[in-house]
Parts: structure tokens; sequence; C-alpha cells
């Protein structure tokens, strides 16, 4: 029972970081490993239209560019 409740305030609580990064950023990019934002909490490297996030839960490191389309588009996991 304990770890339903557990799962379920950590759905919310990503959930509700999503909502937040769409607001303030018009975009919400996710760990291509283990799907928490990355936009409010992860550290970032910016190169031209490229934006390297490394993610703070799981260390994967994300491509994201976003001078292809009006939203970004995920490159490559490294």
């Amino acid at each position: 029972m304990f770890s339903k409740l557990k799962e379920w305030w950590k759905k919310r609580s990503r959930r509700k970081r999503a909502e937040k990064n769409l607001k303030e950023f018009g975009n919400c990019c996710y760990c291509s490993s283990c799907g928490d934002p990355l936009n409010d909490q992860a550290s970032c490297v910016i190169e031209d239209t490229l934006v390297y996030y490394t993610c703070t839960c799981c260390g994967q490191v994300s491509v994201f560019d976003f001078g292809l389309a009006p939203c970004p588009i995920l490159i490559s996991p490294h």
C-alpha cells in the first residue's frame, strides 16, 4: 500500500513539474532514460541550437535540437 502511494506521489510531482515547465519555458524535455523533466533542474550546455541536458536523477545525457522545428527534438541520448 505504501509503495503505491509513494509511486502515485512521484508521478504527481513529475506531472506538476512538467506543467510548470510548459508555462515557464513553452516546452518540456524529458530524460530519455528515466522520464524525469529536464528543463527545470538538469544541468545543460548550449551549443548553437543543440542543448545537452544531464539528468540529475540518473546522469543520462540527452541532446535536443531546438532549431529543427517549433518544438525541441531529441537527437540522441549519449
